[in-house]
């Protein structure tokens, strides 16, 4: 089912049903020169911040923008930093903090420190002394240790994670430093684990509300680097996949062994946590280079140290018929599942209870033509495992097929839960939404990051998704080429509250703000 509205200048209201959801979107001004998106974070209360980097002839110039709630340009600052060879790391806004990540690589140390600039929220100018986050090995500037930020669920606590660039013969080793939310340092620790770089995979990782670090990892202890090994004549995973839970006064961490039997592990995500409980969600395979065939939850208490693997299913006959024709999965009787390149994106909470895991197909690779070299990015079918308040489960494929170049930011989706609704926002072309539900979708190009870019161009609408309780999906145009000529970079979105969400949209260099509300 599809639907369309009329926007009037950038305002636009799409009244679904009598007894459905309004949906309107604002936008504020063009901007007035030509930049380069590089971060979109919240501001003091209501107010919004971008970072772009403008090009004046050989200079470039990174510049901050603050928007108030209205959309209008309040503040604008150009970042400038004391030392040379400084690389910009990322842009954190926390409970009316900003700070700008920053690190440097040290050629005769062979060393790579990190720093963290305070910035004033309002006026964006330095506040305070820059912090020195600490300084990690490298083995040359093309191999440097590499360090990620996280936020805690209630945004109290900051995890800095650093890996150490990968050594076959070295054991693996990495970094963890727990702040609170002014960059006050709680506790740190450089963790070496008994096994070599060679035999471990790290899943990801999480910052609990109480500040203790939970690692994801896969541990092959079997003297092999394959996935399998034989027993009884039987192929079996040839690791164990573990939960490595640190805190600040326990000198070891707390180890649990995530185990669903024979089946091998996929993928596995901390998807949530709440009452110091963590979800995690997993996709099992039967084969170690086959299909992904199903899903299971582990729910494990960080208080009383318990432990559960529960919902391991396989995905239903229905399901792998229409990915098949995708060419996202296989519906084989021997291997049917999804595609490998199927992965877990993110997980929300319906008002009526229900949980909903999203899976997504992402592939990236990279092309070398007379024209450049440059990555491929491509996401693809959307998979909605809605699980009721009762255990049932029920599965809603979302068709899609987006491809983007150099940058993914107008590719892939966001989510609002809206009474017992899920609500999706993204970027499709209009014969897809024409099309019928069980139909193959058709390629839509992204352009790189919505600009024209080796003759690709940004052909989408911008559009929403409704999956009701029973799963039924239905699909309406926010946006089409006629009302405007922006594309909405939804990647790079912000959740504002439960109904809102910030966006932020190009036409060619040029950018544009806006706010995206449910009512």
């Amino acid at each position: 089912m599809l639907k369309k509205f009329i926007t009037l200048s950038f305002i636009a209201v799409a009244a679904l049903s009598a007894h459905a959801q309004n949906v309107t979107l604002t936008w504020g001004q063009e901007s007035k020169s030509e930049v380069t998106y590089n971060s979109f974070v919240r501001g003091s209360s209501n107010e919004l911040i971008k970072l772009c980097f403008e090009q004046k002839g050989r200079d470039i110039s990174p510049i901050m923008t603050g928007y108030n709630s209205n959309l209008t340009e309040i503040a604008n600052n150009t970042i400038y930093v004391d030392q040379d060879n400084v690389k910009f790391d990322k842009l954190l806004s926390i409970k009316e903090n900003l700070y700008f990540f920053t690190n440097i690589y040290d050629k005769k140390s062979k060393t790579t420190s990190f720093y963290c600039q305070p910035l004033n929220i309002k006026t964006f100018k330095n506040q305070g002394a820059n912090i020195p986050l600490g300084t990690m090995e490298a083995i040359k500037k093309s191999e440097q240790s590499s360090v990620s930020y996280q936020l805690s669920e209630d945004s109290t606590k900051v995890l800095m994670m650093g890996l150490s660039p990968y050594s076959k013969a070295e054991a693996e080793k990495y970094y963890l430093g727990v702040y609170d939310y002014k960059m006050a340092k709680l506790w740190d620790k450089t963790i070496q684990l008994p096994y070599q770089d060679k035999d471990i995979i790290i899943f990801g990782q999480l910052i609990t509300n109480d500040g203790k670090v939970a690692v994801l990892i896969k541990h092959f202890d079997s003297q092999t680097n394959k996935e399998d090994i034989r027993k009884a004549g039987k192929k079996v995973p040839s690791y164990k996949t573990k939960l490595l839970l640190y805190s600040k006064d326990e000198t070891t961490p707390h180890e649990f062994l995530i185990s669903i039997g024979d089946k091998f592990v996929h993928s596995l995500t901390i998807a949530s946590e709440k009452n110091n409980e963590l979800t995690l969600f997993g996709m099992h395979q039967q084969k170690s280079d086959g299909n992904v065939n199903g899903y299971f939850l582990t729910k494990i208490n960080t208080t009383t140290k318990t432990i559960s693997s529960t919902n391991i299913n396989n995905f239903p006959e229905n399901l792998l018929e229409i990915i098949k024709k995708d060419k996202q999965g296989s519906d084989s009787e021997r291997d049917g599942g999804l595609g490998a390149s199927f992965d877990f994106v993110k997980w929300v909470t319906r008002e009526n209870g229900d949980q909903d895991f999203l899976l997504e197909y992402k592939r990236v690779y990279w092309v070398s033509s007379k024209y450049g070299s440059y990555y491929v990015f491509e996401h693809g079918d959307i998979i909605d495992i809605n699980v009721k308040t009762n255990g049932t489960n029920v599965i809603t494929r979302i068709p899609k097929f987006q491809q983007s170049l150099v940058n993914s930011n107008a590719s892939s989706f966001k989510t609002l839960a809206y009474k017992d609704k899920l609500l999706l926002f993204y970027n499709d072309r209009d014969d897809n939404l024409e099309q019928r539900l069980d139909e193959r979708p058709k390629e839509t190009k992204l352009g790189s990051g919505g600009q024209t870019i080796l003759g690709g161009t940004a052909d989408a609408f911008f559009t929403m998704g409704t999956i009701d309780s029973n799963g039924n999906l239905t699909r309406t145009v926010l946006m089409d080429k006629k009302q405007s000529k922006y594309v909405s970079l939804i990647n790079i979105s912000l959740p504002i509250d439960k109904n809102k969400i910030a966006l932020y949209a190009v036409r060619g260099r040029k950018d544009m703000i806006g706010y995206l509300e449910v009512k």
